[in-house]
């Protein structure tokens, strides 16, 4: 029986797939399969990976149906009672990170995502593992700062950090709100009662969304430092190092993309919840940023 499947959404990311790959063939056990879904690369990388890591199953997109369509080809294809999803540009050094997520899993049944402390190339803590759910006041609060300066001040933090939740110490395991994607294990039971991401988020926000609606249904989440993961952030997908003008156009697109998906996440989840005028101060706030931006 299959225990975990791995899933891995690539989209021209031949290197950082590559070391993945590497740091997973490490630590891989028996019963974990690993599944990499291809967006229609055009570097190469698919090729690799069937040449080099033939312990892979393959899905092949025809084109970049984006994140959540991406992501749900190889859900669909898991047989594992867990299901990991990792980007393609993180890495898994330390060999008991993934064994001490399923262990927790295994021993608390309530909950229905598990994610590791996420921490990128520099050494710091990608706060995007560790977040509350982002109501207008909570984004409000962190776009202009507020969170910034008041965040980590005894009382003054459940105000104004409820973007990050900053006001709980990340040394420790506890519930949180939402999480990234870009290393979460959900239980496959959760995915069966809940769905799948929601493809109408084509890249940022599909983790949200998903985390708002398991805990809708009775899920916990959980931040669990224990484990480990580190995030090569930004590589997957987004050529934000470049300085020619393909590079520049793919991050604007990128950018526009997570502000695209901040007015579908507040008009799906808060549509009903606010009257409709406060909802257009929102997305005209949303919009002011979205110009200061330039996107």
């Amino acid at each position: 029986m299959t225990r975990l499947s791995i899933i891995i959404l690539s989209y021209n990311t031949k290197q950082y797939l590559e070391q993945v790959l590497r740091s997973l063939a490490r630590v891989k056990k028996n019963d974990w399969e690993v599944i990499v879904v291809d967006n229609a690369s055009q570097d190469g990388s698919a090729q690799m990976v069937k040449e080099e890591f033939p312990f892979v199953k393959c899905i092949m997109n025809k084109k970049n149906v984006g994140f959540s369509a991406g992501n749900n080809s190889g859900i669909r294809r898991a047989q594992g009672a867990y299901v990991l999803l990792l980007n393609s540009d993180t890495e898994v050094h330390d060999a008991e990170s993934i064994p001490t997520l399923l262990s927790y899993m295994d021993k608390h049944p309530d909950v229905g995502v598990v994610t590791p402390k996420v921490v990128l190339a520099d050494g710091t803590m990608d706060m995007a593992s560790h977040r509350g759910i982002p109501t207008p006041w909570n984004s409000f609060s962190y776009f202009v700062g507020l969170e910034r300066v008041f965040g980590k001040i005894p009382g003054a933090a459940h105000i104004f950090g409820g973007y990050h939740q900053t006001w709980k110490g990340v040394e420790y395991t506890h519930e949180v709100d939402a999480c990234t994607a870009a290393a979460m294990l959900v239980r496959a039971a959760a995915i069966d009662e809940v769905g799948l991401l929601d493809e109408q988020f084509f890249m940022y926000g599909e983790d949200l969304d998903w985390c708002y609606r398991f805990r809708k249904a009775g899920w916990k989440i959980v931040y669990n430092p224990e484990a480990t993961i580190i995030h090569h952030k930004n590589k997957s997908g987004v050529q934000v190092e470049t300085n020619d003008e393909i590079g520049k156009m793919t991050k604007k697109q990128a950018t526009s993309q997570f502000f695209d998906t901040m007015e579908l996440f507040y008009r799906k989840h808060y549509g009903k919840v606010y009257p409709r005028w406060f909802l257009g101060v929102v997305q005209f706030g949303v919009r002011c940023i979205r110009s200061m931006k330039g996107v």
